[in-house]
């Protein structure tokens, strides 16, 4: 089986420096030959052309079967983007006393929902690059598919996952209803936020009604 355009995927994958220096990997048998955490890692579940993932490797995925290993070298503009100049700025000392930090070199901030890194301190201004780490570098990743869903609940819990960290329980589909509980709390803003992003994953759910419930209301009716 190959993975199409728009599929529900599931992937192991390692991203690499050209130097073969290792910066992502989600595959537990790379992180222990390298001596880092593997224990909170799992698989990667997506939906291809969704831009979950950078654009080189969700479009190196496609035509690509299960269970074999790929490996993909991207350029700048299909991995991290080029540097910009423009992303490095020069932000006033008070704005980050205001916020009570005390900017350093190479602490990573977040202003204005961007994040960067310090990368001077000079005569009352701080200079701040908000390129990605990897920004310009060319790299390449190893993955392999595991798994491709074709189950409708299958492909909901994994926008689930892309939206919320988490899948759902009790997922049923009857008639043109299709009703699910989230472990978290529900309000009508999220509920009406997750509902719209449920039907831009599955347009052929468009037409549906959507339940959603929170387990913890579940049980109050129990």
């Amino acid at each position: 089986m190959k993975a199409k355009k728009e599929d529900f995927v599931e992937i192991i994958y390692t991203g690499y420096l050209l130097d073969g220096t290792i910066f992502d990997t989600n595959d537990e048998a790379v992180a222990k030959t390298q001596g880092l955490d593997s224990s909170n890692l799992k698989p990667l579940r997506f939906k291809q052309g969704s831009g979950f993932v950078v654009k080189g490797l969700d479009e190196a995925i496609i035509d690509k079967e299960v269970d074999k290993e790929y490996e993909v070298e991207l350029e700048p503009e299909q991995a991290f983007g080029k540097r910009s100049k423009d992303l490095i700025r020069l932000i006033p000392l008070t704005k980050f006393y205001e916020n009570q930090l005390n900017p350093v070199v190479g602490l990573q901030v977040e202003i204005n929902g961007q994040v960067g890194v310090v990368k001077s301190v000079t005569g009352g201004r701080v200079l701040v690059d908000f390129n990605h780490p990897l920004a310009g570098r060319k790299v390449k990743y190893k993955f392999k598919i595991q798994k491709i869903f074709d189950k409708l609940e299958d492909k909901l819990n994994v926008v689930f996952e892309m939206i919320l960290n988490q899948t759902a329980k009790n997922i049923t589909v009857k008639d043109d209803v299709v009703s699910a509980e989230l472990d978290l709390d529900l309000n009508d803003k999220l509920k009406k936020y997750l509902i719209e992003q449920i039907k831009k994953y599955l347009p052929e759910l468009e037409n549906k009604t959507i339940e959603l419930k929170s387990t913890k209301e579940a049980k109050k009716e129990e």
